[in-house]
């Protein structure tokens, strides 16, 4: 296996990309890993970001949240 890196860029609708490989590769089958770098350091998540942008982005007015279940009495350990 020969390991080969490329940079390509997302196409508008988030789905397609266009690879342009720096060297010749037989055409054929070939199996082929894709990672995703999103920039984060350390798999750290940025919450705030998270939570802003998937607030209130269901847009189906037929969707009903679940109701939310009872809590749940604590245990206390020890006592």
């Amino acid at each position: 296996m020969t390991r080969i890196e490329a940079t390509m860029t997302v196409g508008d609708d988030g789905t397609t990309a266009t690879i342009t490989l720096p060297t010749p590769v037989t055409p054929g089958r070939r199996q082929v890993v894709v990672t995703i770098d999103d920039g984060r350091v350390g798999g750290e998540v940025d919450w705030d970001a998270w939570i802003a942008r998937t607030a209130g982005s269901i847009t189906d007015d037929t969707f009903v949240a679940p109701e939310q279940l009872p809590l749940d009495e604590e245990e206390v350990f020890g006592a």
